[in-house]
């Protein structure tokens, strides 16, 4: 099958890993996923946002989800982080200017601010090698 070919070749790349860093890598992407829902959670509480913590966190999980699994135009990407947070999260609150808020952070925070820092750092490489 055609489908199955391109698949052989992700998993020719993963055969090359011995398992000790495969489970780094899966422990790695646990921390990162912990500390990403952790910023979401402590941001919505700070900003009045009330629910059980644990609720959060399995909506949280849910809007991940959802917002890797939809297409997105990087532009067009904090809007549909805002609705789709506004859905599920709506389900726990009524605090809809909170939860715009915390996705507007988080998405600052975790994409534009590195993003910005990472431009300049680049910008100010490339000043230093013209000189």
């Amino acid at each position: 099958m055609k489908w199955l070919r391109k698949v052989k070749v992700f998993i020719m790349v993963i055969v090359r890993y011995s398992p000790s860093e495969l489970r780094t890598l899966l422990y790695l992407s646990a921390i990162r996923y912990v500390v990403f829902t952790a910023q979401y959670l402590i941001l919505l509480y700070a900003l009045g946002v009330a629910f059980v913590w644990w609720e959060g966190f399995l909506m949280i999980s849910v809007i991940y989800l959802v917002m890797a699994v939809i297409p997105t135009v990087a532009i067009a990407e904090i809007g549909l982080r805002g609705s789709v947070s506004l859905h599920f999260l709506g389900l726990l609150s009524a605090n809809a200017a909170g939860i715009l808020a915390a996705t507007v952070a988080i998405w600052l925070i975790n994409l534009v601010l590195p993003a910005a820092i990472g431009s300049v750092l680049l910008l100010g490489v490339k000043i230093f090698r013209d000189k």
